[in-house]
């Protein structure tokens, strides 16, 4: 496989994702993201717990995924 990218590749990388994001509307047209990969922003602090999209439709396409992981990271955050 190939290799990750780092540094600036990474950056233009993530650029691109988030261009293609802010294109859609605030909400992703309701599909939320529970942004607990490994349970550390959790409320419960317990690192068994998961992520997980809740709302996903047929509809919805990459964009949205992506919004949707960024919003529920700010609010995790917030």
């Amino acid at each position: 496989g190939r290799p990750d990218p780092e540094g600036e590749d990474a950056d233009a990388l993530d650029a691109a994702l988030l261009d293609e994001a802010a294109g859609v509307a605030p909400g992703s047209d309701g599909l939320l993201c529970l942004p607990y990969l490994l349970g550390e922003r959790a409320p419960w602090w317990r690192s068994g717990l998961s992520g997980a999209y809740l709302g996903l439709r047929r509809d919805h396409r990459r964009p949205h995924l992506v919004r949707a992981a960024g919003e529920g990271v700010c609010q995790q955050l917030a």
